[in-house]
């Protein structure tokens, strides 16, 4: 009697492995994820000219915003690449940090005698809003040959209802993307 009690034991542990295994091996399929991507041979070089910009704004009156929202003193930005090889779009692609303002995406004034209530507002081309940090809004140029010139502007950007007067100063990192 003894024997047979061993043996029922055994076949129990083995029926109950085989249903574990089993158990796991039992699935459906949910969905799929599909990859893309591209490796391009598309580059250009930054000209010297263009490496480390400055770019004066015009001096204006706090009396130019009445508002917060308000803009004045638009000056255009040109960054003059060369040996540009390739198809696709090129694009500055403006790098978040320390001059950033992360919640409304325009640069800080960094000026130590500096003015209040203002900022600095990236535009592309088209004079769309730039928000630093969210490459969703940042618009390039088609490359056309071995040249191009990218095009952005800088304004003034009243965050209240008052601009003080003083400097106005910020930087901005860029990295060029390709699309």
């Amino acid at each position: 009697m003894a024997r047979q009690i061993k043996k029922t034991t055994v076949a129990a542990h083995l029926l109950g492995a085989v249903a574990a295994l089993t158990a796991l091996q039992v699935h459906a399929t949910d969905g799929t994820i599909t990859f893309t991507g591209s490796i391009q041979a598309t580059t250009c070089t930054v000209d010297t000219t263009s490496s480390e910009l400055t770019v004066p704004l015009p001096a204006v009156q706090p009396s130019a915003f009445k508002n917060a929202g308000d803009t004045a003193g638009t000056s255009l930005i040109k960054i003059n690449l060369s040996n540009c090889t390739g198809e696709g779009t090129v694009l500055a692609g403006f790098e978040s940090g320390a001059t950033v303002d992360t919640t409304t995406g325009r640069l800080k004034n960094t000026a130590t005698t500096g003015a209040t209530g203002v900022q600095i507002q990236l535009l592309n081309k088209d004079f769309s809003a730039i928000s630093i940090g969210d490459s969703a809004t940042y618009k390039g140029e088609a490359l056309s040959g071995s040249t191009t010139t990218l095009s952005y502007y800088a304004q003034y950007y009243a965050t209240s209802n008052a601009v003080t007067a003083g400097n106005v100063q910020s930087s901005v990192t860029y990295s060029l993307a390709y699309e």
